[in-house]
């Protein structure tokens, strides 16, 4: 391969590991504790990774590295190629919620094949003849081995992005996946994608949508959130201070529940009798839902509301206890936590996206957690503001008839 196409790849490859490793910062800052959350991190980990060993693989052939610095390399590279079949196997199963025990066996017994790789790999028994990893593509029976088990896992990578694709709801994500997933499939028996490093190239679009999505999931550093809670805070406690309107009140609360998450729609509900709720207050979304009733214990908000515990979904329109979706609007990602004063719960505060893309994490829980007690008090507040002006109404309405 002459010069210029090297320093082209080594250009890309640099732009490539940049990109993974800005991305895998950004995915550490944020700090998600999920599985989810976990899984991403593991991946972009494995990723630039391998990005990595494949520019350390291209300065070599550059610079004409001795033949021991080639192999560590070579052997390197291999590695971390291993590593990201399996971190993307593992990262598709989470993001579908599959982590049943067998799942979980299947992946950690990738890690652990990789492990027991590398005693035949380090000791030259992967390939019948030795030479450069670009040249090389004659495996011996441990290397068909080995090919063949990442092919396996390319496969069923593959077949679980297909059959939990709706599930997942990131399909932005997930095309990214199959390409790499292509890549790989394809590197393990063509040398000339060897050479380029072609999977490490597919990568960068991988961890492009990540970034993006990652971006998405909340604002931008700790102190830009802890401002913007504050600031919610202010408002809510000065229209709850200043007004009686109830109606005021909750769609404050819904607005700056919207505003701090970057929502596309903040929805209030509360209940009508023992058995129905209603959207009373609506902030964001296209569609009207006010006066769109839920029945207690069935779908999202109802079993919020029965259970007083928050739930999180990664995408209501697939998941199997939704409702039909009021006025055909969809709604992907979902948060709801109940509204709980002196151990009642007087509502629902609930968020939604209206298109796939994002997932609500833990931090997001907890800002609408932190909001969940003054909107209770404000209900309450208000509709005790009510029957005291209903009552005195009623008291001066009775001395005039005396």
């Amino acid at each position: 391969m002459n010069s210029l196409i090297l320093f082209i790849l080594l250009g890309a490859n640099l732009l490539t590991l940049v990109v993974s490793l800005s991305v895998l910062m950004l995915a550490f800052w944020q700090h998600s504790g999920d599985a989810i959350g976990q899984a991403v991190v593991q991946f972009l980990v494995a990723i630039s990774f391998y990005n990595l060993t494949v520019l350390l693989l291209t300065i070599g052939m550059l610079l004409a590295y001795p033949p021991d610095l080639s192999y560590v390399t070579t052997n390197l590279v291999i590695t971390a190629f291993a590593l990201c079949i399996i971190s993307t196997f593992s990262l598709v199963i989470t993001m579908a919620g599959m982590m049943k025990q067998a799942w979980q066996v299947i992946a950690r017994a990738g890690v652990v094949g990789v492990l027991l790789m590398q005693w035949p790999l380090w000791m030259s028994g992967f390939f019948v003849n030795s030479g450069p990893y670009a040249l090389v593509n004659e495996y011996t029976s441990v290397g068909i081995v080995a090919a063949a088990t990442g092919l396996i896992y390319i496969v069923m990578t593959l077949a679980a992005i297909w059959v939990y694709r709706r599930r997942v709801g990131q399909p932005a994500i997930l095309a990214g996946l199959v390409l790499l997933l292509g890549a790989e499939a394809f590197t393990l028996f063509n040398p000339l994608l060897r050479e380029v490093g072609f999977p490490s190239l597919v990568s960068i679009i991988v961890s492009a949508v990540l970034g993006y999505n990652l971006m998405r999931m909340r604002l931008f550093g700790p102190l830009m959130v802890q401002n913007a809670q504050l600031g919610a805070m202010r408002e809510i406690s000065r229209v709850i201070t200043r007004s009686d309107d109830k109606v005021l009140l909750l769609k404050t609360i819904a607005e700056q529940s919207r505003h701090i998450l970057r929502t596309d729609l903040s929805l209030i509900l509360t209940r009508t009798n023992d058995s129905t709720l209603v959207v009373c207050t609506q902030a964001g979304g296209t569609t009207s839902l006010l006066g769109h009733t839920e029945p207690i214990g069935e779908g999202l908000n109802g079993r919020v509301f029965e259970t007083q515990q928050p739930m999180r979904l990664a995408s209501y329109r697939t998941w199997d206890g939704r409702l039909a979706d009021p006025a055909a609007m969809p709604f992907y990602a979902s948060l709801s936590v109940p509204l709980i004063y002196n151990y009642d719960v007087v509502g629902i505060l609930t968020v939604h996206e209206l298109e796939p893309g994002r997932l609500f994490n833990d931090q997001d829980q907890a800002v609408l957690e932190m909001l969940a007690p003054q909107a209770a008090v404000a209900i309450v507040n208000a509709e005790l503001r009510q029957r005291i002006e209903t009552l005195q109404q009623y008291n001066g309405a009775s001395r005039t008839n005396k």
